[in-house]
């Protein structure tokens, strides 16, 4: 040991070196202290992020929660969610106000029972298939309104095998069914009109070069709906070997230099039957060039049999008129 004066200061500092470590102890135990520490910091620092990561996780799904029911509750569209019974579970107010029965009411039975009754046996195997194969795509029904109305609705609908529900989109399409119907209506009339008639219609698209045939213009030429009149060369072959090159060329002049055409032409028909036929041709300009030619055809065997008729006997008049000495008044 040796003694050491501080300065000018009356302390003495005893310097030595100690034969034994009398901190090596406390010194494996700070550092265990330490170490331990250190791990439940670690330790600490994960969970927290882990609580952090699930609480964000949970924040975003009840944000999305939320952003789905607004859009649910203000869409336009019908959307509804439902159990693998068939009875709703939820329904958005569009869907609500377009059937008038409140959601209680609509979710108290099966949605079947909304359903005309000629669409539940359907309506039933879609269900199934929906819950069990695949989703179902633009899936039509008509469901009975309480004021006792009918509407068409065409239905998107997905079965979530975790959820164990469906969730379904719908459209109502009842004003495009009743244009449909109205129409097939039209399209009847016009049909049985061109019948009665004897005439049809055709359309040339310069662009494609596709003819279109009503159902008159066919049964005018005595073929089916399989013939293509797309082929304007078996087309024209109908005619009579006469009128062959006169409504050939009056086509072509059409097409290209945009000049109407009204004929009336001998045509053979596929049974081999001979009529007359008087057939029109109107080109529609665009900018300058054909972009289509409209036509009829109309059957006009009966007036030119007639006018055949009465120039026969016009001339069997006038061969008598020829071979009598007085005038006959």
């Amino acid at each position: 040991y040796s003694y050491r004066k501080v300065g000018a200061y009356p302390f003495y500092i005893l310097v030595g070196q100690a034969t034994r470590d009398y901190l090596s102890a406390w010194r494996d135990k700070a550092t265990e202290q330490a170490a331990l520490a250190a791990l439940f910091t670690l330790i600490t620092s994960w969970a927290a992020w882990l609580i952090y990561r699930a609480w964000k996780r949970q924040a975003n799904l009840e944000l999305e929660k939320e952003k789905y029911l607004r859009f649910f509750q203000l869409s336009a569209d019908l959307m509804c969610i439902a159990d693998p019974f068939g009875c709703f579970t939820q329904i958005n107010p569009a869907l609500i106000r377009l059937i008038g029965y409140s959601e209680s009411e609509l979710i108290a039975k099966p949605f079947l029972e909304f359903i005309l009754p000629e669409d539940r046996q359907k309506t039933a195997e879609e269900m199934k298939l929906q819950v069990s194969i695949r989703p179902s795509l633009n899936f039509e029904n008509r469901f009975l309104c309480k004021d006792g109305a009918t509407v068409f609705l065409s239905w998107t609908a997905y079965f979530d095998k975790n959820d164990g529900v469906t969730y379904a989109t719908a459209r109502d399409v009842t004003a495009l069914k009743q244009a449909e119907v109205a129409l097939l209506e039209a399209r009847e009339l016009v049909d049985e009109a061109q019948k009665l008639s004897k005439l049809g219609g055709w359309r040339y698209d310069g662009a494609t070069r596709h003819i279109t045939w009503t159902d008159e213009v066919y049964r005018i030429h005595g073929v089916g709906k399989d013939y293509d009149p797309c082929n304007l060369e078996n087309d024209i072959q109908f005619y009579s070997h006469e009128d062959t090159q006169t409504i050939k060329s009056a086509f072509e002049k059409a097409v290209s230099e945009g000049e109407p055409y009204d004929l009336e032409l001998r045509l053979n028909r596929l049974n081999g039957e001979r009529i007359w036929v008087r057939t029109t041709g109107i080109p529609r300009l665009d900018q300058g060039k054909v972009a289509s030619v409209t036509g009829y055809i109309v059957d006009i065997t009966d007036r030119k049999q007639a006018e055949l008729a009465l120039l026969k006997s016009k001339q069997m008049y006038d061969n008598l008129a020829a071979k009598i000495p007085v005038g006959i008044y």
